[in-house]
């Protein structure tokens, strides 16, 4: 005989006095410039501004300002943001290795792309609604999670 399914408990959410800092990880090694990122946008070449020194902080800058702030540290990380190591950079190969692009793994990578697109839209819809959710490059951290829901 089988056992019966045993009914899940609804859970509520506990308030705490933490907040939580979101980002991707796109976000830690971001070399887009705000400034080109303008630029591209914007087709008035002609900028109004007194200073024409004066450059918006990229967006790299900002985050890792952010961030300082968010963890109130004294000290900037620009030296820590460069010493994080690129993902594949030296890539070695093992019997465990998988090409996930490879046409056998399809059924995976729709698996896989159909989680990121319910997990960005769950972060997008509900988490971010969050008085307690803190998030630097809003509209940049957005479009990165659009991109969850897409095989590249």
């Amino acid at each position: 005989m089988m056992p019966k399914p045993q009914n899940h408990q609804t859970q509520t959410v506990v308030r705490n006095s933490f907040k939580v800092f979101i980002y991707v990880d796109t976000q830690l090694q971001d070399d887009d410039d705000v400034d080109a990122h303008f630029n591209t946008n914007n087709n008035n070449t002609n900028n109004n501004n007194t200073n024409d020194d004066a450059s918006p902080p990229s967006r790299l800058s900002t985050f890792q300002t952010d961030l300082q702030h968010f963890l109130n540290l004294t000290t900037p990380f620009q030296t820590y943001f460069d010493s994080i190591p690129h993902v594949n950079k030296n890539r070695m190969h093992y019997p465990e290795y998988m090409d996930i692009c490879q046409s056998r793994y399809e059924g995976l990578r729709d698996v896989l792309v159909r989680q990121g697109e319910t997990t960005s839209e769950w972060i997008l819809q509900e988490f971010l609604k969050s008085e307690d959710v803190v998030v630097s490059g809003e509209e940049f951290f957005r479009e990165s999670l659009s991109r969850w829901g897409v095989d590249p």
